[in-house]
């Protein structure tokens, strides 16, 4: 049976300053004994491509894969149309609608 553990299972331990990413991928690995991760952008915690870069090579050195991309704070619609210029803004976090699935799978 293939599983995974949902990186978001970690947030608590991410609040405290306890688990990263990369902590998530090593436990995953080696304390679980999986070959898949589903990682949760907030643990990622960044748009920047080095760091996300990163986050792909160590899932490669692990042997792993990605299965599944949990994001938060994409949202289609709002109701507020405010909060609804804001989320189509490019400028926001340039490349975020496409950046990270690119660069993760």
């Amino acid at each position: 049976m293939k599983i995974s553990v949902a990186s978001y299972s970690f947030h608590g331990l991410l609040a405290e300053g306890k688990m990263d990413v990369f902590g998530y991928l090593e436990s995953c690995k080696y304390r679980y004994g999986l070959d898949s991760a589903d990682i949760w952008n907030g643990l990622i915690g960044t748009v920047d491509s080095d760091t996300i870069l990163n986050v792909r090579q160590a899932v490669e050195a692990r042997e792993m894969q990605v299965v599944n991309y949990h994001v938060d704070g994409v949202h289609l619609w709002e109701d507020d149309p405010d909060a609804r210029d804001r989320n189509h803004l490019p400028t926001a976090h340039p490349g975020t609608h496409h950046f990270h699935l690119r660069f993760l799978l």
